[in-house]
């Protein structure tokens, strides 16, 4: 079971060079992803504030609508099937996170770390993976989703650390 999650695991990694019409949808995230987390390293006195976390929960809207779109064009928009309710879910989540961001109605620390870009964006990438490759959502399946969550955590945690951080002029 382990060897085949991390297969799955590598299989997410590598979809939007086989599959890829999905680049349209990966590469914002990535590149965001990637930028912002690249500027938390810089500055890293900086914190995510509350708009930043609404507009980062925004982020779960559109690209759940643009799934569910991708699924309409395909024939393939059948709720309560497993995709669709993948995109479906992509877009409740972004409402409440928008919701309870707006309002501020959770405590600070759990919304910025449920609303950073980092898990955002890993979200959406992982959602619009599974949707592109109509892959099955079982318990291997989860467990390669946590070994990419997992791997891009630490990845960005080790460049963050070996980023310069910025002098106080900058």
């Amino acid at each position: 079971m382990l060897s085949e999650a991390f297969s799955i695991a590598g299989d997410i990694l590598i979809a939007p060079f086989i599959h890829t019409q999905m680049l349209w949808d990966v590469i914002p995230l990535l590149v965001t992803m990637v930028v912002i987390e690249i500027y938390f390293g810089r500055y890293k006195d900086e914190s995510l504030g509350w708009n930043s976390a609404l507009s980062n929960s925004l982020v779960l809207i559109f690209v759940g609508s643009s799934l569910i779109r991708y699924l309409h064009s395909q024939g393939l928009f059948d709720f309560p099937d497993a995709w669709s309710g993948i995109a479906v879910f992509l877009v409740t989540a972004g409402i409440y996170l928008a919701v309870f961001n707006f309002y501020h109605e959770i405590p600070r620390k759990i919304a910025f770390g449920l609303s950073s870009v980092l898990p955002i964006n890993m979200l959406a990438y992982i959602g619009v993976v599974m949707i592109y490759r109509r892959m099955h959502f079982d318990l291997t399946t989860i467990l390669g989703i946590l070994f990419v969550f997992a791997g891009a955590w630490a990845f960005f945690s080790l460049l963050k650390y070996v980023i310069v951080k910025a002098t106080p002029d900058n």
